[in-house]
């Protein structure tokens, strides 16, 4: 290794400019020499490290099967459209006054930021948090007739057990008709990107043209309810085919308002007859079974039998004969026909035989048709109240 070296510095007529690389050669490797830049702060590495680009993230697809039945998911789909009709008619009014700025919203905030709004949609979506569902079948039309159905259901329900339907079936089901629209409008407008102000324009347009078609049926099948009585088959399957031919029509009139006012205010690609066909077989088939339901509710039957109301009033006849007129010794009552008919008396029918005491014991009349007008005057309340519940049967 000397030698060498005293050769290379012999050749040299200034050793003091032999550099590293004469010596090692072209041959040989680089040194490896310490860059002095001081390494770059921490925080720098990690701006650096976030303008990385990173391989992309697969997107869910929505559809996508989880493994849970069409019975879940459509039992799931029925709960979420019964709590809708409960939730409908406080969200609209929550969008009107936080529109209408009435109770001090906070500035810059959208109806679907309202505190009060998101909680409702929060009760909404109970049904689908305790019941799984499968995203592949919940908007297919066995989804769809679901949803719908307990739609109708919760309508008619929350009407008869708040009493809101007895007072007016047709004026509460206008309510939630146009509640439903205007709320089912907005959330939609909102999903597609559209403004608030043009999302309340459409609220406001389709809940006023679509809610009243919204509620014909439902104000139907609630009257039919408070009449009760549900009367024979074939009165049924008139009705089932009545409500059933309407729903299917007011869907497709409701569609058609409904891409009419959003293709006017925000969605100026969508067509007239966009899902027209679709929501009217949802409707039909809806309208079908709720129908079928009502009509099951209110006691369908092959041929007449006792009306409950009927014998009601029977009974409170009986009682004001006994009690306002002291002539009457005891009433009989008997309502309906036996098994071995050899009365020619319909199975509703009823008498009522009123046995008197002696006419030396009278003190309301002195002759018999004196009395007997005396209480047909006394029953005549009751009577109509009969004609009433009984005679439209």
């Amino acid at each position: 290794m000397s030698d060498s070296i005293d050769r290379f510095l012999d050749e040299k007529s200034d050793a003091s400019t032999a550099t590293v690389d004469d010596f090692l050669g072209s041959s040989q490797a680089p040194l490896a020499i310490k860059d002095p830049t001081p390494a770059p702060p921490r925080d720098s590495l990690d701006s650096f490290l976030d303008d990385v680009p990173l391989a992309p993230t697969p997107t869910p697809n929505p559809n996508a099967d989880n493994g849970v039945g069409r019975a879940s998911t459509y039992a799931s789909q029925f709960g979420k459209g019964a709590v809708q009709a409960v939730t409908y008619i406080p969200k609209a009014i929550t969008g009107l006054t936080h529109k209408l700025d009435l109770f001090g919203a906070e500035e810059g905030t959208t109806t679907d930021e309202n505190p009060l709004y998101q909680a409702l949609t929060g009760v909404e979506n109970i049904p689908e948090e305790l019941i799984p569902q499968n995203p592949k079948y919940a908007d297919d039309f066995g989804g769809q007739v679901s949803k719908g159905l307990g739609q109708v259901v919760g309508t008619v329900a929350t009407g008869g057990l708040t009493g809101l339907a007895k007072t007016s079936p047709k004026l509460f089901a206008l309510l939630s008709g146009i509640s439903q629209e205007a709320t089912s409008a907005y959330e939609e407008a909102r999903a597609k990107g559209a403004s608030e102000d043009d999302a309340f324009k459409t609220a406001v347009a389709t809940g006023a043209l679509a809610g009243p078609l919204d509620s014909i049926v439902p104000a139907h099948m609630m009257e039919r309810l408070l009449k009760g009585g549900g009367g024979k088959l074939t009165k049924a399957l008139i009705n089932l085919a009545l409500e059933g031919g309407a729903e299917a029509l007011t869907e497709s009139g409701q569609t058609v308002i409904e891409n009419a006012v959003a293709k006017k205010i925000y969605d100026e690609d969508r067509g007239y007859w966009d899902g027209v066909l679709e929501s009217g077989g949802v409707g039909g088939a809806t309208g079908i079974i709720a129908s079928a339901i009502v009509s099951a509710a209110t006691g369908v039957h092959f041929r007449p039998h006792k009306n409950v109301e009927q014998n009601e009033n029977t009974q409170k006849a009986a009682h004001i004969l006994v009690t306002q007129f002291p002539e009457v010794e005891k009433v009989v009552t008997k309502i309906g026909s036996g098994e071995i008919p050899t009365d020619p008396m319909p199975m509703e029918g009823s008498d009522i035989m009123v046995i008197l005491k002696d006419k030396e014991e009278w003190t309301s009349a002195e002759s018999f048709n004196e009395l007997a007008e005396k209480m047909t005057k006394a029953l005549e309340k009751v009577t109509k109240e009969f004609v009433r519940t009984y005679g439209k049967h």
